[in-house]
């Protein structure tokens, strides 16, 4: 039985409960509404943190301490809990992903086949629900990175989108436009449980979807 501690209760906190719930093989070892709770955690194998960038500090602490393997599921972070995430990833080992939906990391190797091949003109547009913090998102951040990170990115927050990126191409007369649609975040939910499977059998080190893939 695979024993999932989640770091986070906010909405994906939440839906991540729901989801382990519909699994025979996994339980949820605890769930820390506030980083300052991991102290009182019980036994688990895996934490996944859906909380907030500043949470890498105690979290890094913490799993090294119990060495634990541990899925970060949130994007943000600045250069120095970046540096944090790589010496964490020396000890113990760290899923990092900016994005967990399937589709989306397909699209990345899409993206960068067209890119490579055509060299055409590219923009982004991202829209997300009107309470994510971040702007542009991280996926978008990731996806231009494979293009040009100085391409353009348009940030759209309202209402309760999960999740939408759009790449458009052009050139002359033509257009080619690549976009991924998350419907609900369940999808992320998903992807976090395929990544806790992976990393509890890891060793050291740092990981990601195309690993999964």
């Amino acid at each position: 039985m695979l024993k999932i501690l989640i770091n986070g209760y906010g909405k994906m906190g939440k839906i991540l409960e729901e989801t382990v719930k519909t699994y025979d093989d996994i339980e949820i070892a605890g769930i820390c509404r506030n980083t300052d709770d991991l102290r009182k955690s019980a036994d688990f194998d895996v934490l996944i943190d859906f909380s907030v960038p500043d949470a890498i500090y105690k979290i890094a602490r913490y799993c090294t301490e119990k060495q634990k393997p541990v899925v970060l599921a949130v994007t943000g972070y600045s250069h120095e809990q970046e540096k944090i995430i790589e010496e964490l990833s020396e000890k113990i080992p760290v899923f990092r992903a900016e994005n967990l939906s399937i589709g989306i990391n397909i699209m990345k190797k899409l993206i960068n086949t067209v890119s490579e091949t055509l060299g055409w003109n590219a923009e982004i547009i991202e829209k997300h629900h009107d309470q994510k913090r971040d702007a542009p998102s991280g996926t978008s951040l990731l996806l231009a990175e494979i293009i040009n990170e100085s391409i353009p990115i348009h940030s759209i927050r309202l209402g309760n989108i999960a999740g939408e990126h759009s790449i458009v191409f052009s050139q002359g007369d033509e257009i080619l436009e690549i976009r991924h649609t998350a419907l609900s975040k369940k999808v992320f939910a998903e992807g976090a449980v395929k990544a806790a499977r992976f990393i509890v059998s890891a060793g050291k080190g740092i990981y990601n979807m195309n690993n999964i893939l």
